[in-house]
């Protein structure tokens, strides 16, 4: 059932249509809305999938990448802001850019994207100043899911990956991948 009304504002007049089956268009917004963040989530999965088959380690940075961008997604479906991890967040723009224009954005300097491909600056990411540790977005779910020795031997990896990219070696940009000898 359409309902048809006219709002003045001033000289102004808009024209307003109610459907009343607005309700089963109301949930086809967010897979329309968040379609670019699920389809880099997707790729950055899609991709440590296929270095598993090939036997390379997974990228720990990439799975830090993918986790900021599912706290992101669940941000712009539930709304809720404890999500968002700020000290890491916040730093790569993503978290501000949210809670600003509830849109995600990364900042150039921490991930370049390539054509069709991307890099994920390790050196540019922010660190515990205390411990010297990188943050991480998956920290809580990681101590939550296994324990707290699972989350630092996590964290041993991420230093020693960003160790071996930073002293050359074994990284290679183009397709984000740290491949084992």
């Amino acid at each position: 059932m359409l309902f048809h009304h006219e709002v003045r504002l001033g000289s102004m007049s808009f024209h307003l249509i109610n459907d009343w089956n607005i309700t089963k268009a109301y949930p086809m917004i967010y897979p329309w809305a968040t379609l670019g963040l699920t389809k880099f989530i997707e790729k950055i999965y899609t991709l440590e999938r296929k270095n598993i088959e090939k036997g390379w380690m997974v990228n720990p940075v990439n799975v830090e990448l993918c986790a900021i961008l599912e706290r992101a997604l669940n941000y712009m479906h539930s709304g809720n802001t404890k999500v968002i991890a700020t000290s890491i967040m916040n730093p790569m723009w993503i978290g501000r850019a949210l809670l600003h224009d509830g849109l995600p954005c990364l900042n150039d300097v921490m991930v370049k994207f390539i054509p069709s491909s991307w890099e994920v600056l390790s050196e540019h990411l922010p660190y515990n100043k205390a411990t010297g540790t990188p943050l991480s977005a998956a920290r809580s779910v990681i101590i939550y899911n296994y324990d707290e020795i699972v989350y630092g031997v996590s964290i041993s990896q991420i230093l020693s990956a960003v160790h071996s990219m930073m002293i050359g070696g074994l990284y290679d940009p183009i397709s984000t991948h740290v491949q084992i000898p």
